[in-house]
C-alpha cells in the first residue's frame, strides 16, 4: 500500500499490529532538517559568513595554533589507544604516573616558552609536548616491561 509507506506517512510505518514506528530515515531526516535550520539561524546572527571568516587576514594566526592542536590531538588519540593496554593488565600506577608526567612537561614547557612566546602558542605547544610524553612513555612501557609489539 502507497498509504503505509515511509515516505507517504512522513517516515512513519505501520507494524503488523498496526502500530505506527519511526524508520531510521526519517530519524536521519528529521536530524538534518534540524541543522539546517540551527545552521540558518545561526547565519543570521553573524556579521558575515563563515567565508569570510576563514579567509579574512585577521584570522590567519589562529591557523597556526589549528596546526599545534591538531598535532596535538593526534597523538592524545594515539596515546590513549596505547594506554589501554597499560589498563588492561592493572597496572594503574604506571598510568596515574604517565599522565601526571605528561601534566608536567605540558606546565614545564609553557611556562619555559612564555619568555620567547605568547601564552596561546606556548600553550599549544605545550599541548603537543604533553601527548608526545605520554605516548612516549606508554610505548616504552608496553615494548619493556609487557614485551607488548605491534603487529
Amino acid at each position: 500500500m502507497a498509504g503505509n509507506s515511509p515516505a507517504a506517512t512522513g517516515g512513519l510505518g505501520k507494524g503488523a499490529d498496526g502500530s505506527t514506528s519511526v524508520t531510521s530515515a526519517s530519524r536521519a531526516r528529521w536530524w538534518w532538517q534540524g541543522a539546517a535550520t540551527s545552521a540558518t539561524e545561526i547565519s543570521h546572527v553573524l556579521p558575515c559568513s563563515a567565508g569570510d571568516i576563514s579567509q579574512s587576514p585577521e584570522t590567519w594566526p589562529a591557523a597556526a595554533y589549528l596546526r599545534w592542536t591538531l598535532m596535538g590531538d593526534y597523538l592524545k588519540v594515539t596515546s590513549w589507544i596505547w594506554s589501554f593496554p597499560i589498563l588492561a593488565s592493572g597496572d594503574m600506577k604506571m598510568f596515574l604516573l604517565a599522565g601526571l608526567a605528561a601534566y608536567c612537561v605540558c606546565v614545564a614547557v609553557a611556562t619555559g616558552l612564555a619568555p620567547v612566546v605568547t601564552a596561546a602558542p606556548g600553550a599549544a605547544m605545550g599541548f603537543v609536548a604533553m601527548y608526545a610524553t605520554h605516548l612516549g612513555l606508554c610505548v616504552i612501557y608496553l615494548w619493556r616491561r609487557l614485551r607488548f609489539v605491534p603487529t
